[in-house]
């Protein structure tokens, strides 16, 4: 049974959903570097925006975001409705 890895990010207290692997090499993202807003792939170094997604080194690869919003101490994922 197929699934989707999706990575689940901290920043002080506010939280975003990406995919998890990066979309150059399938790395693993949630082994890479994370500074402020930017996650670094630790297989190439490919740099995206946890935020929004965006591709920032290159600029022509990107993640898949996706909403997530909180019920009591639950996070709930939107996978079915990602916008990148």
């Amino acid at each position: 049974m197929g699934g989707r890895a999706i990575a689940l990010w901290n920043l002080a207290g506010r939280f975003y959903a990406t995919d998890a692997r990066c979309p150059h090499a399938d790395g693993p993202l949630s082994s890479g570097s994370l500074s402020g807003t930017e996650i670094t792939c630790p297989m190439h170094g490919w740099r995206f925006e946890i935020v929004s997604g965006e591709g920032l080194d290159p600029a022509e690869g990107c993640l898949r975001t996706y909403p997530i919003f909180r019920r009591g101490d639950r996070l709930w994922v939107l996978v079915d409705e990602a916008t990148t």
